[in-house]
C-alpha cells in the first residue's frame, strides 16, 4: 500500500473478471452470491460465500464469490486463500484464466511483484489463446499496473491504450481512464490528468458503479490538491470517503483518509490533518498491513517535525516616518502556539535631504 499512497495507485485490479468466464450454471445461492457482488453489498456476499464453502469446500464458484468479496473489502490475504482454492478446484482453462487474474490481482496489491507478474502473464495468455477480449483487456490492464510501477510509463501507457482498445463501452474503460490519469499525474501534467479522472468517474456515475466512482473521485480529490484547489479536493474526497465507506471498503477508506490528511496539512489545518492520519493507520491496522500503517504515522511524524522546527521571519517596513526592520525566531509547539525569539530590530528615521 506504500505504493499506493506515493503513487495514487491500485484502481483496475481485478478489472472487472466475474462469474461469466465460468461454463458452469449457476442456481439457488450462488446466483444470490454474484448479485450481491453486482449491487456491491460485499458484506452480505461474504457471509453467504463462507455459508457455501462450508457446506461444499471444493466449489470453486462459493471459493470465487468469497474470495472477490473479501477482495472488495480490503481483505486481501483472506482474499488470496479463495483464489488460490479456485486455482486448484478449476477445471477448465476458462476457470484458471479467471483465477489466474484474481490471483496476478491479488499478490499486487499485497507487495509481491513477481507472483504478480507470474499470474498476470499466465492470465493474459489464456484469454489470448480463448479470444476472451474482455479478460484479455483486464490482464493488459493488470500488466500495465506492474510495468508502470517499475518505472515504465511509457510502455504502461500503450498496455493502457490496448486494453482500451478491447472494451466495448464506456463504463468498463473507467479504470483504465483513471490509470492513465496517474501517468500523467506522475508526469506533473495535472490538467489532463484532472480530464481523464473526471471522464472516469461519470463514466462509473453513469454505469452505476458506485464503488469504482469512489475511489476515481479519491484520486481526482488527490490530483485537485496538488493543484492546491483546495476546495474541488475536499468536496471530491468527502463524496469518495462515503462511496468507498457504503461498500465497506476498509483499504480505500484509508487511503481517502490519507489524502484527506495531505489536503487539510497543505490547507494550515493541522490538527484535523493529525486526526485523518492516525485513523488512517488504524484502518490499515485493521486489514493486516501493518507496513502501511507504518508509512502513514510516518507522514504524520514529518507533519509535526516540520511543525516544530525553529524558522526564521524578517521585514521591513517602509513609511513616511522612518525604516523599520525586524527579525525574529519562531518554534511551533504541537498544540499550535509558539515562542518567539526576537532577533534584531532597529528604526531609523532619517532626515529629509
Amino acid at each position: 500500500m506504500k505504493r499506493l499512497l506515493r503513487h495514487l495507485k491500485a484502481l483496475v485490479l481485478a478489472g472487472g473478471l466475474g462469474l461469466a468466464s465460468f461454463a458452469l450454471a449457476q442456481t439457488g445461492d450462488l446466483d444470490r452470491c454474484f448479485n450481491l457482488l453486482s449491487a456491491q453489498d460485499y458484506a452480505r456476499a461474504q457471509a453467504l460465500a463462507k455459508d457455501l464453502v462450508r457446506a461444499q469446500p471444493n466449489g470453486r464458484l462459493a471459493q470465487l464469490c468469497l474470495g472477490r468479496a473479501l477482495f472488495e473489502q480490503g481483505q486481501f490475504r483472506e482474499a488470496l486463500a479463495a483464489f488460490q482454492a479456485v486455482e486448484r478446484l478449476s477445471k477448465t482453462r476458462d476457470e484458471l484464466s479467471v483465477a489466474y487474474s484474481w490471483l496476478g490481482s491479488t499478490h499486487d496489491t499485497l507487495g509481491d511483484a513477481d507472483n504478480a507478474l507470474f499470474y498476470t502473464q499466465r492470465s493474459l495468455k489464456l484469454a489470448r489463446e480463448l479470444g476472451d477480449r474482455k479478460n484479455e483487456a483486464s490482464a493488459l490492464n493488470n500488466l500495465a499496473i506492474l510495468v508502470e510501477n517499475r518505472g515504465e510509463l511509457n510502455k504502461a501507457l500503450e498496455y493502457y491504450e490496448a486494453s482500451l482498445r478491447l472494451k466495448d463501452d464506456e463504463a468498463a474503460k473507467a479504470a483504465t481512464w483513471n490509470n492513465i490519469a496517474l501517468i500523467h499525474s506522475k508526469r506533473g501534467d495535472y490538467p489532463k490528468a484532472v480530464e481523464y479522472l473526471q471522464r472516469a468517474v461519470e463514466a462509473s456515475r453513469r454505469g452505476g458503479d458506485y464503488h469504482g466512482m469512489g475511489q476515481r473521485l479519491l484520486n481526482l480529490g488527490e490530483i485537485y490538491r496538488k493543484q492546491k484547489r483546495f476546495a474541488e479536493a475536499r468536496q471530491a474526497i468527502e463524496e469518495g470517503l462515503s462511496q468507498v465507506r457504503k461498500v465497506g471498503d476498509r483499504d480505500w477508506e484509508a487511503t481517502g483518509e490519507t489524502y484527506y490528511a495531505w489536503l487539510l496539512r497543505d490547507a494550515g489545518e493541522r490538527q484535523a490533518a493529525r486526526q485523518h492520519f492516525e485513523m488512517a493507520a488504524r484502518l490499515y491496522e485493521a486489514i493486516g498491513k501493518a507496513d502501511s500503517a507504518q508509512w502513514v504515522r510516518g507522514q504524520l511524524r514529518q507533519m509535526i517535525e516540520a511543525n516544530l522546527a525553529e524558522r526564521v521571519y524578517a521585514g521591513i517596513e517602509i513609511g513616511a516616518k522612518g525604516v523599520k526592520g525586524v527579525a525574529m525566531k519562531l518554534r511551533f509547539s504541537e498544540n499550535g502556539f509558539y515562542d518567539a525569539q526576537p532577533l534584531y530590530r532597529r528604526s531609523i528615521n532619517p532626515t529629509a535631504i
